[in-house]
């Protein structure tokens, strides 16, 4: 089942206020088939979740994003992607591109 755009960004920002209480976070960007209304039924929803402490060990990074999504009981549909502010802003990578220029701004640290 395709879900609703509304369903997907509510469920981001219950993980964005879940995490902040735990890290500093740059920002959260959709991104993909759900970003560019393409999603299908077999559609993961991709998250980019951006953070300058993040970095020294991805799998951690990883682990605590999806230990957050248990612990808020959040549905647990989201394919995470962890970054530092400048390797994001840095990177020349296709794939970074990609985030940068398709993705949608969820959330955003505005100090």
């Amino acid at each position: 089942m395709v879900r609703e755009e509304s369903e997907i960004i509510n469920e981001i920002k219950k993980l964005v206020q879940s995490l902040k209480k735990n890290i500093k976070l740059d920002s959260v960007i959709l991104f993909g088939s759900y970003a560019k209304g393409t999603a299908v039924e077999e559609s993961d929803v991709d998250i980019a979740v951006i953070s300058p402490e993040f970095g020294q060990n991805p799998l951690k990074d990883k682990q605590l994003i999806y230990r957050t999504i248990i612990k808020e009981g959040i549905e647990p549909f989201f394919e995470i992607h962890t970054f530092t502010p400048g390797e994001f802003k840095a990177s020349n990578s296709y794939f970074i591109s990609e985030i940068r220029s398709t993705g949608k701004m969820i959330w955003a640290d505005s100090v």
